[in-house]
């Protein structure tokens, strides 16, 4: 997380294993609850990324809607994620 956002972050517990199979090769999507312990919220250096990561922040759930996620899942924030450490096969089945 550190080299990501800047922050020193300790996992608090698994959310979600999803599968991601539209990509090539298919991956795994894993979803964490973390507690951040300190630093400041930074751009990582985007040095060797052909996809570099432009902005970070933190946001309200309602928000999130404007940043491309979907309804499904701000359902699933607002209702304190629900079924978290389970396999959930598809990863739009969490509505990512």
């Amino acid at each position: 997380m550190y080299e990501e956002t800047g922050l020193n972050t300790k996992v608090k517990r698994l959310l979600y294993l999803c599968d991601k199979t539209d990509c090539v090769p298919p991956i795994i999507h894993i979803t964490f609850f973390l507690e951040r312990i300190d630093g400041n919220i930074t751009l990582p250096s985007n040095e060797f990324e052909t996809n570099p990561i432009s902005d970070v922040g933190f946001f309200q759930f309602f928000e999130l809607i404007n940043l491309g996620f979907n309804q499904k899942f701000v359902d699933i924030l607002n209702r304190g994620i629900p079924d978290t450490g389970n396999y959930m096969r598809l990863k739009e089945n969490i509505g990512l």
